[in-house]
């Protein structure tokens, strides 16, 4: 069994919430320094793996002395947190947007397998307790017809060849966010996956299968949904029936932070009802949650203004994006991570080729936030109300960011 933490990663692009971990110019990488997810050999309890967010930190003896895989020698980077499973020969897999990763034994070479476990975004590892040389891998996939469809892999061999096996997730669940699986360590047959459901009305869900992913059952998980987004975690060793479910309340944050005076200064009193939008999935707009060691810090939204269906911006061309952004927890302001959670905003916004500015609205007000936008780049354009709150739009175009990179 391994321990999971750090960011929570979409299934694929239709997730409702996607986790973004906010970075900080303290680390070698320009990310906030922070271990997300360890795993211990289970043949020898002084071998410990620490994903981090600069790479893999290896110690043989129980933390004494540690070594450093970088991420480009797995095959990542940026913003990317790998799924890790340690195999019983030291073997180490690692869950890539573009496929699957394994670092050998001795953490000097990393190879990918053949076939299609590597041409999927990998979604979760995961290793059997019962049987250290098996493997199991999910992946997802976007389906020329729409949508997203998600196939299993397993290795019996220590990752020398991957197979797939049972089903693919049933066609009711194909449009899930998937958010982790695990295989029961009492029953290498009983596999669980958590999921957020498409059917009925976006409700957290749990997929059991009792015979090695040949069927499914699709159990509810109570008081679950996008604003209450389900984890599995665990089953317990002895009893394959028992398991573990974390719950990330989402409006709970939202909410609180709302009522902050440094809030309320950035983006005025207008209620962004929570309870409504966070259930909302309307493809114009992309919501994201900034997290430090794996607690939720801030918010950011970006969205299409030509599209936008309440016409905040009015009549706009196409080719534009709107942020808007927040730190919510007032004790990690003037630390940095503004700066980095906008400039990843705004790489996402310019990664597509046919946006070509960014639009951003202030309080008029607001003279550190206006100072903290200008000094990324965007330029004032004009003074305009926006409902009762006066605002001050700044605009940023491709060409200003790209002289920048």
């Amino acid at each position: 069994m391994h321990a999971r933490g750090g960011i929570e990663r979409p299934a694929s692009a239709a997730a409702v919430l996607v986790g973004l971990w906010i970075a900080s110019t303290a680390s070698a990488n320009g990310r906030y320094p922070a271990a997300q997810q360890v795993i211990e050999d289970a043949r020898d309890p002084d071998h410990l793996i620490v994903r981090a967010t600069y790479g893999l930190l290896v110690t043989r003896n129980g933390g004494r002395s540690w070594s450093l895989i970088c991420e480009q020698a797995v095959g990542y980077g940026g913003n990317e947190d790998p799924t890790l499973g340690l195999l019983g020969d030291g073997t180490l897999m690692a869950g890539l947007f573009d496929g699957l990763a394994l670092v050998s034994a001795d953490g000097c070479s990393v190879r990918r397998p053949r076939g299609g476990v590597n041409e999927m975004q990998i979604v979760d590892v995961t290793v059997d307790p019962a049987d250290q040389a098996r493997g199991l891998v999910l992946g997802s996939e976007r389906r020329q017809a729409g949508g997203y469809s998600h196939r299993l892999w397993q290795t019996t061999d220590h990752a020398v060849s991957f197979q797939e096996f049972g089903t693919a997730v049933p066609s009711a669940f194909e449009l899930p966010l998937v958010t982790a699986f695990d295989v029961a360590p009492s029953d290498p047959m009983r596999i669980y996956a958590s999921v957020l459901s498409e059917r009925p009305a976006l409700k957290g869900m749990l997929l059991r299968s009792d015979d090695g992913a040949v069927t499914w059952t699709l159990l509810p998980i109570p008081d679950t949904g996008p604003a209450r987004v389900p984890f599995f975690t665990a089953v317990a060793a002895s009893d394959p029936s028992t398991i573990y479910v974390r719950v990330r309340d989402l409006r709970r944050d939202r909410l609180r932070w709302d009522s902050a005076p440094h809030i309320i200064a950035s983006k005025g009193t207008e209620d962004w009802g929570w309870e409504r939008e966070l259930v909302r999935r309307p493809d114009w707009r992309e919501q994201l949650i900034a997290e430090v060691e794996g607690s939720p810090i801030g918010f950011i939204q970006i969205i299409d203004p030509a599209r936008e269906d309440s016409r905040y911006w009015g009549d706009c061309p196409t080719g534009l994006r709107a942020i808007d952004i927040w730190i919510g927890e007032e004790a990690f302001l003037g630390r940095g991570l503004g700066t980095e959670m906008m400039r990843l905003a705004i790489d996402r916004c310019f990664a597509d080729p046919a946006v070509g500015a960014i639009l951003i609205d202030p309080m008029a007000s607001n003279d550190r936030a206006r100072r903290f936008y200008e000094r990324l780049g965007f330029r004032f354009v004009e003074n305009r109300s926006f409902g009762d709150d006066d605002c001050a739009v700044y605009r940023l175009e491709r060409g200003d960011w790209q002289k920048s990179l």
